[in-house]
């Protein structure tokens, strides 16, 4: 059945792949234009596109990976979400007061973050937000990336690692 044209694209399977994808596009364009890094980092997604980048690992082995943390990550963590905040990163302990079942996901500017929680906190953290006239957005992601609702995922993506032809 083919999805709703309004309807969320929230695939975790496509979604990673799809920002896997894009990213390596990116290195492919700057090497085109004759740029060699003299090294390469990343960040979830991207640090095994840095891998790849950094010729480290294949594009296939990469890719695979790519799948397979998606499909662990689907498959053994908890419903969540994140919720982006526009406002000073100190915000974020005086909302961590209130549950401490909330994470730090990132911190993307000077005055832009990203919490992480299950949905209930989730919610409450964005009316706590409203009410002190501070604007958010939660994400379209049902998965708490970034945060300890992951955290216990470690162990099996590093044997999902070790069985790759890697370098």
């Amino acid at each position: 059945t083919p999805a709703r044209p309004d309807a969320p694209f929230d695939d975790l399977i496509a979604s990673h792949l799809a920002l896997f994808t894009m990213q390596y596009a990116l290195t492919q364009v700057v090497k085109a234009w004759g740029v060699t890094p003299a090294f390469a980092i990343g960040y979830s997604v991207g640090e095994l596109i840095a891998y790849v980048a950094a010729g480290g690992v294949s594009l296939e082995v990469g890719l695979e990976m790519a799948f397979q943390q998606a499909e662990l990550v689907l498959d053994e963590s908890p419903e969540a979400g994140m919720l982006a905040v526009l406002g000073a990163p100190s915000l974020l302990a005086e909302l961590h007061s209130a549950s401490s079942e909330l994470w730090p996901g990132a911190y993307n500017l000077e005055r832009h973050f990203v919490v992480v929680g299950k949905c209930p906190v989730l919610s409450q953290v964005q009316a706590r937000l409203w009410d002190m006239d501070v604007s958010s957005q939660l994400l379209p992601v049902r998965r708490g990336f970034h945060s300890g609702l992951i955290q216990h995922l470690e162990v099996p993506f590093r044997r999902l690692s070790a069985a790759c032809q890697w370098g």
